[in-house]
């Protein structure tokens, strides 16, 4: 199942992505944090965090799981019946979360990791 992979493909209207972008959004405003502040953090363009908080995207890109991993918010798994798989998102999540030092540089570098990690069982 790949739904948690960057470039997973939303369609126009997509419930999870209008979800996603004003979670962004509120955690954002949460933080006080500004496009400028959040892109310092991330290294995404303040630009695409403008549009991404818009719900202006097709798909979960890198860019949208650095500005959640910055946030400290889950992607979550679209709704479904399959709870062998939400079992497993648990498990992945848990993992990560153990695994982070809580700190922008440590979120890049864990998205780093994961992104290395899909690019190998892709093949």
């Amino acid at each position: 199942m790949d739904w948690n992979i960057p470039g997973r493909l939303l369609s126009d209207g997509d419930a999870e992505r209008d979800r996603l972008a004003e979670r962004i959004s509120l955690r954002r405003d949460q933080l006080g944090y500004t496009d400028a502040m959040l892109s310092c953090l991330s290294g995404v363009h303040a630009s695409q965090i403008s549009r991404i908080c818009r719900a202006d995207f097709r798909t979960i890109s890198s860019n949208v799981m650095q500005i959640c991993n910055v946030l400290a918010l889950a992607i979550e798994p679209p709704e479904q019946d399959d709870r062998a798989a939400a079992s497993d998102w648990i498990k992945i999540e848990d993992a990560v979360r153990r695994a982070w030092d809580e700190t922008p540089d440590g979120a890049a570098k864990l998205v780093r990791v994961m992104e290395a990690i899909a690019a190998i069982s892709r093949r």
